[in-house]
């Protein structure tokens, strides 16, 4: 599913700037993480719309995270879809798409009866590239002297 949705939608719009894919396994192949560069308004929304219109019909859910963000860690894709999310204009749904055959969620009325589902994104990335005062402001708040600090002085032992 990973290597199909990438090979999709790797040349939209003349080429997205597509870092990672990943179909996380507890999902259950319905849910899609895309980590991108987006260069211009509205690439992160094409790219996530280009995953659930591509040739992998089980996915139902797909979110757009930045360079920053760990696609193999769900804690810290919460994290961005928590942090980065205005949910009036980065939440999208496509009602009456062809489900996948298996997916006992699905409603069965679409032509010649096949099963259909509404599919949804997120996009949970920060501005695009070309405006980078707004994207300085959705950066990651790192405190100085991180690398340096031995945070297993502070915690609890286990």
């Amino acid at each position: 599913a990973e290597a199909l949705t990438a090979e999709h939608i790797r040349t939209i719009e003349g080429g997205l700037d597509i870092i990672d894919v990943r179909c996380p396994q507890v999902a259950g192949a319905q849910v899609v993480v895309l980590k991108l560069r987006p260069r211009v308004g509205g690439q992160a929304k094409t790219a996530l719309m280009g995953a659930l219109s591509g040739p992998v019909n089980s996915l139902k859910f797909a979110v757009a995270v930045d360079e920053d963000v760990d696609a193999h860690d769900l804690r810290d894709v919460f994290w961005s879809i928590a942090s980065r999310t205005h949910a009036e204009i980065d939440v999208g749904m496509s009602d009456g798409m062809r489900a996948h055959r298996h997916d006992h969620a699905a409603a069965h009325g679409g032509k010649d009866g096949a099963p259909v589902v509404t599919r949804w994104f997120v996009d949970a990335s920060m501005p695009p590239l070309t405006q980078p005062e707004r994207r300085q402001t959705f950066a990651r708040a790192i405190p100085k002297n991180l690398a340096a600090t031995d945070l297993a002085r502070f915690l609890p032992q286990a």
